[in-house]
């Protein structure tokens, strides 16, 4: 299997880690038509959000997905430090069917002031503290 793909987003401590599959080859399956895994057979989405500087701080959480994306979130994450997710899928009743990881998806919590940098291989985007927009 091919790793998923993930995009993250962050709003206060809460974290959303969203899933994409990648395409599954299938002669349901047109060839103009992307198929993801998700759409052919039910897979467990593994998600595991670590403390970039010390990779022994994570959180893991399983879900079983039945529908084309997965949504994973985490709450109550420190504040001002670097957190990073990653994600790979797998099925049950296949033990030796899982995908490689997903490319890690990286973002900076935010302090008690100041604004946040959500840095990925794509983009980067900056949250500002709704307390400076009142200033």
């Amino acid at each position: 299997f091919s790793p998923p793909s993930i995009s993250i987003s962050l709003k206060d401590d809460w974290l959303l880690v969203k899933v994409q599959f990648p395409c599954a080859a299938n002669r349901r399956c047109s060839v103009e038509r992307c198929c993801p895994i998700s759409e052919l057979i039910d897979p467990w989405t593994t998600v595991t959000v670590y403390n970039n500087l010390n990779h022994s701080d994570y959180r893991t959480r399983t879900v079983w997905t039945q529908e084309v994306m997965s949504y994973v979130d985490f709450s109550g994450l420190a504040p001002g430090l670097n957190y990073c997710a990653v994600a790979n899928f797998s099925f049950p009743t296949f033990s030796m069917a899982a995908s490689p990881k997903s490319e890690p998806q990286c973002v900076k919590t935010l302090s008690k002031s100041g604004p946040v940098t959500l840095n990925s291989s794509v983009q980067t985007m900056n949250f500002i503290n709704k307390n400076e927009e009142n200033v």
